[in-house]
């Protein structure tokens, strides 16, 4: 019995947990991929509705300024009030931005960097 059939249950064991750490990293890697991939698309896809929902809203305040302005005679006051609303909504949402947007994304965040593993 030599020194080589003593020492190879370590040798062994060694080996195995290498390969377990390097399967351990590999899963690391899949999940920091899923979660980018998934955190990615929905960047990509929430900037789309924003683009689509700011142009809507654009056109909006435009049409609502010029009938305000032709019922009021003015087209100048018509923009001016379309305007005001502008602002008040703008306060309105800087005033709830935590409730409404900043924990929301936080959840939004969580959720898919810490996915419930029951799928």
């Amino acid at each position: 019995m030599g020194l080589r059939s003593l020492t190879r249950p370590f040798t062994d064991a060694g080996d195995s947990a290498k390969e377990a750490v390097g399967t351990k990293v590999d899963e690391v890697k899949l999940r920091i991929v899923r979660s980018l991939s998934s955190l990615f698309a929905s960047f990509l896809s929430t900037l789309i509705v924003i683009v689509f929902v700011l142009t809507a809203v654009a056109f909006l305040g435009v049409a609502l300024g010029h009938w305000i302005g032709s019922l009021l005679g003015s087209p100048a006051m018509g923009f001016l009030l379309i305007g005001a609303l502008f602002a008040l909504v703008t306060i309105i949402l800087l005033c709830f931005k935590s409730k409404l947007f900043i924990n929301n994304f936080i959840r939004k965040f969580i959720a898919i960097f810490f996915p419930d593993d029951d799928e």
